[in-house]
């Protein structure tokens, strides 16, 4: 199991920019198997401390009632594509950063998630034999994220 002796303690150890990004933490176990997603350009490659640590989930977990399907019936319903929706779900906390989100969104983002809630997740250490990739689809192609969703 990856990660199986991390603790609360361990989110302080992380840098402050990873740090800063949180209002709410909990260290929580993601069984094996669990589908995530994460909109990034490109494949999420490898950088300098692993596999990007920062995920969603496809299907609901936990808190997240709504999971990617749930993301892109509310993108669809709100007029705005699935990159938008992500982006004012799993929002960054850190003014400034949550202001050029505002402005790249075009919409005011929320200082602490409510309603439907979302889970932005840390996997720290992650490699890439730790994941199987699927094919990368665009964020604004709403059809082939239906399609890949079964919507």
């Amino acid at each position: 199991m990856l990660n199986a002796n991390l603790c609360q303690a361990d989110f302080y150890k992380l840098r402050k920019s990873d740090q800063n990004g949180f209002k709410k933490v909990r260290v929580v176990t993601v069984p094996a198997g669990t589908l995530l997603f994460k909109m990034t350009k490109g494949v999420a490659a490898a950088g300098q401390y692993g596999v990007t640590p920062w995920w969603s989930s496809v299907k609901p977990f936990l808190e997240d009632k709504d999971g990617a399907l749930g993301r892109l019936r509310q993108a669809q319903a709100n007029g705005i594509d699935m990159t938008a929706m992500v982006r004012f779900m799993s929002c960054v906390c850190k003014v400034k950063l949550m202001q050029l989100k505002e402005k790249q969104a075009g919409f005011m983002v929320p200082d602490v998630l409510g309603g439907p809630e979302a889970w932005q997740m840390y996997i720290p250490n992650l490699r890439e034999q730790d994941i199987k990739r699927q094919a990368v689809i665009s964020g604004h192609d709403m059809a082939a994220l239906g399609m890949a969703l079964g919507f």
